[in-house]
């Protein structure tokens, strides 16, 4: 009997949608560094971690303990595994890649070059995690801890960034002004006004004022968004109707009838309620809307539960839904730096559903300047909450207002804000934050909305909703409009 057998003679080096189906495949396309850091969840890994933190708090608050522990996170070691089989899948794509630019003539298109860098980001932001666990876990030495910590500091600059030196200027700045114009009370506002001015430098300060945003401009991109999203948002409430108030169930029954009109469950997509949290999340890899069962009254508004739907769903799952239908899918997982623009832009959104222009996210950049030290001193979690309730505190001062209602209120804020850029990281170690949540800050996509006085064209404005990309970014932006051109 005559034998037939196949013989490689040459071994073809993967296409791109090989590659990038492989990125997608290891889960790592949907990193979310701050998930490793976070102790929500109905776990009970999580649930003891959450109550430890609601300890540390409580001591905290009573001086019982300089800083806070805020990097008890329980996946350091129970995702270890996880993300160890990560970095071995990344470094084999990165491999892959090598071989295929080895060759010449078939590495040129725009999606590789973005999944270069969407690696090498990945790969980044890996190391990062397994930093901060050293830092919380390992078996350190004090100098070896602080030499760690020093490596986590900067990681976590090079990955996330600072906010604009002049944007923080001007947000301290406002602070600083009212604060001088307290000083001279004889007073708990006194006292709060010249503890900041002893302990927050204006010399190394510089500010940009924000961008002025016309009415027309909001009522110009309003009419784009109730045109496209109109329809879906009346379907979403039209079956418990208008309330002061909505549950946390209810808000769910919201958000899914949101995501039935606008087609996204057929995608996979759904809502769920979680334990201990406060606030609304979404996580793409598992096409899934947290709505926190801790979310407080004044966020459960009809108003306010309209805009957190437009964030959550129709700007981050929707541009999930929508980008992977692009080209290989690329463009639903996000290209590099997506993030600098569709945290603020989801902010910007709301503004424009409310017709209420407002500055967001300054209380981020306040924190984050004041700990890595933008008036020349780094500062560890306590001396940060020292000043930033004072901060805010005076941010928030009128006439006849109560001082110590105002302390109360104050702390409890500045609080909820650090542990977000403290989160996973060493609290006693000064400047070493992770200023993730800098994006929140929306002054920079409102500069790129208003478009040097001129609102953007319809197209250009809803082509913004189709993908997970920076549109200030040449190369993406094209790369995008060709791709929903070509739809």
């Amino acid at each position: 009997m005559e034998r037939y057998g196949l013989v490689v003679e040459q071994e073809l080096p993967p296409k791109t949608t090989h590659l990038i189906d492989g990125y997608v495949n290891t889960g790592v396309a949907n990193l979310q560094s701050y998930e490793a850091f976070d102790v929500d969840g109905s776990e009970p890994e999580q649930k003891t971690a959450s109550a430890f933190r609601d300890e540390q708090k409580e001591a905290f608050m009573a001086a019982e303990v300089r800083n806070p522990t805020l990097n008890n996170c329980p996946k350091f070691i129970g995702e270890i595994v996880i993300r160890r089989g990560q970095y071995n899948l990344l470094s084999s794509l990165m491999y892959n890649q090598s071989l295929r630019k080895a060759e010449g003539g078939i590495y040129s298109s725009a999606e590789d070059e973005m999944l270069d860098e969407l690696l090498a980001l990945r790969m980044d932001e890996l190391g990062f995690i397994e930093t901060a666990s050293l830092v919380a876990n390992g078996d350190l030495s004090a100098d070896e801890r602080l030499q760690v910590a020093g490596v986590l500091k900067s990681s976590a600059r090079e990955i996330y960034g600072l906010p604009a030196k002049e944007e923080a200027g001007y947000v301290l700045m406002q602070r600083l002004r009212k604060a001088q114009e307290l000083a001279t009370r004889n007073d708990a506002w006194g006292e709060m006004a010249n503890y900041v001015l002893q302990n927050l430098s204006v010399e190394k300060l510089t500010e940009r004022q924000p961008s002025e945003v016309k009415q027309t401009f909001l009522q110009h991109y309003d009419n784009y968004l109730r045109e496209e999203c109109g329809g879906a948002l009346e379907y979403a409430f039209s079956d418990i109707g208008d309330k002061e108030e909505y549950s946390p169930q209810e808000i769910k029954t919201i958000f899914d009838r949101y995501i039935e009109a606008r087609g996204y469950d057929k995608e996979g997509w759904q809502t769920e309620i979680v334990e201990n949290r406060t606030m609304c999340a979404t996580v793409p890899d598992k096409y899934i809307v947290k709505i926190g069962d801790k979310r407080p009254a004044k966020d459960r508004t009809r108003k306010r539960v309209a805009e957190s739907m437009l964030h959550e769903v129709e700007i981050h799952a929707g541009r999930v839904a929508r980008g992977k239908k692009l080209g290989h899918g690329l463009a639903g997982y996000g290209l590099p730096g997506y993030l600098e623009f569709e945290e603020p832009f989801a902010t910007a959104i709301e503004e424009i559903y409310s017709q209420q222009r407002s500055v967001k996210g300054e209380q981020y950049v306040a924190a984050i300047a004041i700990s890595a030290g933008f008036d020349g001193t780094e500062r560890d979690f306590r001396d940060s909450f020292e000043l930033a309730w004072r901060l805010t505190a005076i941010k928030g001062y009128k006439d006849g207002k109560n001082a110590e209602e105002a302390t109360n209120t104050a702390r409890k804020s500045a609080y909820t804000t650090l542990i977000r850029i403290w989160r996973g990281m060493p609290t006693d170690i000064p400047g070493c934050i992770y200023p993730k949540d800098r994006v929140y800050y929306n002054e920079d996509v409102w500069r790129y909305l208003t478009h040097n006085g001129n609102p953007l064209p319809r197209a250009d404005f809803l082509r913004l909703l189709q993908a997970k990309y920076d549109p200030r970014e040449s190369s993406q932006n094209a790369y995008i409009k060709t791709l929903t051109d070509n739809k």
